[in-house]
């Protein structure tokens, strides 16, 4: 049995535009990070991912465009 992951972000800091730029899916191999046509992409610890996705590990430093904000996923 797995414990839910929870992302917090306050939705003050996010955009419309940042909404719709990326998404994370639970599959059985872990959480899949996609990039969602954006125009800048996604970034995972400073590489572009593939259209197919990113396998995300416990660390990953998640950059969505070309803003220096980042997202560190963590899995317990």
């Amino acid at each position: 049995v797995s414990t839910p992951t929870i992302v917090a972000i306050p939705v003050s800091k996010v955009t419309e535009r940042i909404r719709h730029h990326a998404r994370v899916t639970a599959t059985q191999f872990g959480f899949v990070l996609r990039d969602l046509d954006s125009t800048n992409g996604t970034y995972v610890n400073g590489r572009k991912i593939p259209s197919v996705g990113h396998l995300l590990s416990s660390g990953d430093k998640i950059r969505l465009g070309i803003r220096q904000a980042s997202i560190i996923f963590r899995q317990d």
